[in-house]
């Protein structure tokens, strides 16, 4: 599904290219405002554009994925097949415009910056530089025990002086209303308490004087 670039040709600076999902897979484009396959394609041929350019200088053997994308609009949804137009960017990125086959606008992106990648790291074992999240069993203190003061974070948020020696942050379904009557929907709902635990969590790292406390979050 992945193998969707058609065909590519160079004008000076510019190179085009068509691409397209296979037939199998187009009618699922309407289901993504971009289908991933037809944007990796499209990068396929960034990454020639990038390999091949005229200021290309050869790296060993190295390829380039994209690192930073800016400026991006998403103008149509639904495409099956398009047409691709990469230039250089002012910042030295891509300037990469995507039309359907009609010419229509679907896709620009202001600059997208890759990043060369040795041949290395694409064979590096996951977890040989450490693992950027990781599982850690960390045994409990004793602050948790029975004799522990719990106390809800409502009653210290807006307090000052010492912390009890537990705060619980209660995210059960009473602090998301509209999810029992079906007036919010679930993932609206998750997307409000995980924003609501993000930000107590933050002022909790913040705050010198939770350092002896533990926050419960249920």
């Amino acid at each position: 599904m992945f193998r969707g670039l058609r065909a590519a040709w160079r004008r000076g600076e510019e190179l085009f290219a068509e691409v397209a999902l296979p037939e199998e897979a187009s009618g699922e484009a309407g289901r993504f405002g971009l289908h991933p396959a037809l944007l990796d394609a499209t990068m396929h041929a960034a990454i020639l554009n990038d390999s091949t350019g005229p200021d290309h200088e050869d790296d060993g053997g190295g390829t380039v994925i994209p690192f930073a994308w800016n400026d991006v609009s998403l103008h149509a949804v639904g495409a099956a097949a398009v047409r691709v137009r990469i230039a250089t960017a002012e910042d030295g990125g891509m300037d990469i415009r995507v039309a359907d086959v009609t010419g229509a606008p679907v896709l620009t992106v202001g600059s997208m910056v890759g990043r060369p990648v040795s041949t290395e790291q694409l064979g590096a074992v996951p977890g040989e530089t450490g693992a950027l999240y990781g599982i850690t069993w960390v045994p409990d203190t004793g602050k948790g025990g029975a004799d522990a003061r719990w106390i809800p974070w409502s009653e210290v948020a807006d307090a000052v002086g010492a912390v009890p020696d537990v705060v619980v942050l209660d995210c059960g379904a009473a602090d998301a209303p509209g999810v029992s009557d079906g007036s919010v929907g679930v993932p609206s709902a998750v997307r409000s308490v995980l924003d609501r635990v993000l930000g107590v969590v933050q002022e909790w790292l913040a705050g010198e004087r939770f350092a002896g406390s533990r926050l419960v979050v249920v």
